[in-house]
């Protein structure tokens, strides 16, 4: 019964990191927030009364990163926790934010998503509605491109493709079909990545300030600068696929369609986001029990095993060659 109604967080969660951009100290928390809340951020350290809905119409920023907010309530980087949420079956939470941003952690949603899972995920007395894409719709940039279409079956599949001329990334490519279990083991764990010979430029434009090999993988001409190697060979690619969980997000509720994705970035999705909504379709809710098993939240035994890996360390794929 739990996984066909809303969930929030079992209890506060306070974490502290690195902002990515700012290169700032961020300090954020977490609580539990009531049914058909959905995700709600404040700035706690300004003098403001407004709080910042996690919604496509709050986007105030697409580069480098998904920024939400206005007039000083903005709140940039969130697409990570936001990707956690969707992973771990979260609808509804406050998060407090004590700087401009979320904190980076490691680069990807994994511990995001371990300290929502500690805190447990918890069901509430409001039942959880779905999306479906009801039509097909397009939109590109250049060579880039977003196909969102109707579900084939009732599941989320993304085929992305990335395209870049580095000779550890090449043309990387996946199909993948959204479960909780499988977000915690193949995509929560990818990294952001980045590359050397951009640093300066970025920084120049106040970006970047908090990068290092801690929080991203980054590639020089040749090789990647990252001693432990890849967490997975195509990681660039599987970080790709959880910026656009994140930036899924944005639309409020779980969404049941078929994504292919080429060469895109934030500003991409968002264009896709704004154009989504009229094609979106409610599911009934006699309908819900088809769907409904694969955004379940994950299970304790699912929690121990991702932390299991995650201590004893992920298969490494070896890169200075």
């Amino acid at each position: 019964m739990g996984d066909f109604r809303e969930h929030t967080v079992g209890r506060e969660i306070e974490y502290e990191g690195i902002g990515l951009h700012t290169g700032k100290v961020v300090r954020i928390v977490i609580k539990p927030a009531p049914p058909s809340t959905g995700i709600i951020f404040k700035r706690s350290k300004k003098f403001i009364s407004e709080s910042v809905r996690a919604s496509y119409k709050n986007i105030s920023r697409a580069f480098m990163a998904t920024t939400i907010g206005f007039n000083g309530t903005g709140v940039s980087t969130v697409e990570h926790l936001l990707a956690a949420f969707f992973g771990c079956g979260v609808d509804n939470a406050f998060v407090e934010v004590d700087g401009p941003e979320i904190p980076i952690a490691d680069g990807s949603a994994l511990t995001y998503a371990e300290m929502i899972l500690e805190a447990s995920v918890v069901p509430q007395d409001a039942p959880r509605r779905f999306y479906a894409i009801g039509s097909t719709i397009e939109v590109k940039e250049g060579d880039a491109y977003l196909i969102a279409m109707p579900p084939e079956s009732p599941s989320l599949i993304i085929d992305y493709s990335i395209d870049f001329p580095h000779p550890l990334i090449g043309k990387q490519s996946i199909r993948w079909s959204f479960n909780s279990q499988r977000f915690l083991e193949e995509i929560a764990p990818a990294r952001t990545f980045g590359f050397l010979d951009d640093v300066a430029k970025l920084k120049a434009q106040g970006l970047a300030l908090g990068g290092s090999l801690d929080n991203a993988l980054v590639f020089d001409k040749n090789f990647l600068l990252n001693p432990e190697g890849f967490r997975f060979a195509d990681e660039c690619v599987r970080h790709k696929v959880l910026d656009l969980l994140g930036d899924i997000m944005l639309i409020g509720k779980p969404v049941i369609g078929h994504f292919i994705v080429h060469k895109a970035g934030h500003r991409l999705h968002h264009k896709l986001l704004e154009n989504l909504l009229p094609v979106l379709e409610e599911i009934p809710k006699e309908k819900v029990h088809d769907v409904v098993s694969n955004f379940a939240p994950p299970s304790q035994e699912a929690m121990l095993k991702i932390k299991g890996k995650a201590t004893s360390g992920f298969h490494l794929t070896r890169s200075l060659l």
